[in-house]
């Protein structure tokens, strides 16, 4: 098994006193402080090609949701995403999947691209070259998941994700991959 990254979280009253601190985090952080332990959370971005096995497994949904109340646990959503949910024609699967993206902290998307992105939901990035290599030299058909994964190298956290292609690219640019069971293990999934 390869090592997990984790964002490693140790406040103490010094940083309370910042106005960029939610009332969340100052609970968060006098938690931490008082109690001297450190906050791992695992972070990760959420393709559409990705998030099956978070809603169909049985307690999947139930162990992600108790992962991210507890802290362990950070989903991000994109514009990308929600648009693709959105789309999907039966009503009763569209729903379950909206409820796994109500879990998730919405992001901008790590880069821009016309005719794809939304400009107010959207990086405008200094290099176009993890977005090309994201592409697979076919923008027309993986665009999408190009601000997707470079969202995960903006994000700095991993990718959930079950298509091929971006699987790849991404993983040769750095970024973590991963695919939902992956995630579920992590997280003591021991279901079908």
């Amino acid at each position: 098994m390869r090592p997990v990254p984790l964002t490693l979280v140790k406040l103490d009253v010094n940083c309370l006193r910042s106005p960029e601190r939610t009332s969340a985090a100052v609970i968060a952080g006098c938690f931490a402080w008082s109690s001297g332990r450190f906050v791992a959370m695992r972070r990760a971005v959420l393709d559409s090609n990705g998030v099956d096995p978070l809603v169909d497994l049985p307690g999947a949904f139930n162990l992600v949701k108790r992962a991210i109340e507890a802290g362990k646990l950070e989903l991000l959503s994109t514009h990308v995403l929600c648009e693709e949910i959105s789309a999907i024609r039966d009503p009763s699967r569209r729903a379950k999947l909206q409820a796994l993206i109500d879990l998730t902290r919405p992001v901008p998307t790590g880069a821009f691209i016309f005719d794809v992105s939304r400009l107010d939901q959207a990086r405008l990035s200094g290099s176009a070259a993890p977005v090309e290599a994201l592409q697979a030299g076919n923008p027309a058909k993986n665009s999408k998941d190009a601000l997707i994964g470079a969202t995960g190298l903006y994000e700095q956290c991993a990718l959930i994700t079950s298509d091929r292609v971006l699987r790849r690219e991404a993983a040769a640019l750095g970024i973590e991959v991963l695919h939902g069971r992956e995630l579920l293990c992590e997280l003591g999934y021991t279901g079908p």
